[in-house]
């Protein structure tokens, strides 16, 4: 008789290392938020290990999402470079490694290998990377403050009794349009996720006595917000973002950063 021994599944033994490796550490933040900005919704009740886990086994089939929620658990933890060697010990097998503080997978790397050759798009290709993942962390971070904070104050229909008429009608046709495109498969989002920051502004300031207790100072936050719509656009329409734009973003981003995940 032949004895068929099962063979341990590589992803599932990297997110458990990577799971206990993160969730045994102190992170800037709630590890319910960071799963939150990923949409997720039934977020199950447990350790932070268990929750890691339950993400990255829900979202190891999309190598985007996968790579896009570690890059997020790096983003919020304090890692030495030993720390970085550890983790690219358990990613490396499966096909991905950091670079920059991003995690990617192998087969971009080899990409960004092939660019060296031309150096000057390497380094254009890095800065918008750089400038992208920025503004997705912030600007969902950012969403996802607001629906906290106004949810807390107003309850479930917190949309319907604080946004203005405008935005909402924006948010459902931008929504519309997206769920009628035979093109895309879309999961359903709330109205919030299809807010720019022109329309996020205009929340928080139509909502100021909810927010004042952690921007203090509206002018200031409502400056920030509109001079990160230039690089916004830029981004958007990938057009090469300047060397000046992306220091703003990184200075602008880490003083909003810092308003809303010191509560």
């Amino acid at each position: 008789m032949v004895l068929h021994m099962s063979v341990p599944d590589s992803l599932a033994v990297a997110i458990g290392k990577i799971a206990y490796f993160f969730g045994t550490r102190q992170g800037a933040y709630s590890i319910d938020r960071v799963l939150r900005t990923f949409d997720f919704s039934d977020i199950p009740v447990g350790s932070k290990i268990e929750k890691i886990t339950f993400a990255l086994n829900r979202l190891r089939t999309n190598s985007s999402a996968f790579s896009g929620f570690l890059t997020a658990l790096v983003s919020i933890h304090q890692l030495t470079e030993e720390n970085i060697d550890v983790i690219n010990s358990y990613l490396k097998p499966v096909g991905y490694v950091i670079k920059a503080g991003h995690v990617v997978p192998t087969t971009l790397e080899g990409i960004r290998e092939l660019t060296e050759k031309i150096p000057f798009i390497n380094e254009e290709a890095q800065r918008m990377a750089e400038a992208y993942t920025i503004l997705y962390l912030l600007e969902n971070h950012l969403r996802e403050f607001i629906k906290e904070k106004l949810e807390e104050r107003y309850g479930t229909d917190w949309w319907e009794k604080t946004a203005p008429r405008k935005i909402r009608e924006n948010c459902q046709t931008k929504a519309r349009k997206e769920v009628e495109s035979p093109w895309h498969e879309v999961k359903k989002s709330h109205p919030l996720w299809y807010t720019d920051f022109d329309e996020l502004q205009n929340i928080i300031q139509t909502n100021w006595e909810v927010f004042q207790p952690y921007f203090h100072d509206q002018h200031s936050v409502i400056g920030r917000l509109s001079e990160l719509e230039i690089p916004r656009n830029t981004i958007a329409h990938n057009r090469l973002l300047e060397k000046t734009e992306l220091e703003r973003l990184r200075i602008f981003s880490h003083d909003i950063f810092k308003c809303i995940i010191r509560q």
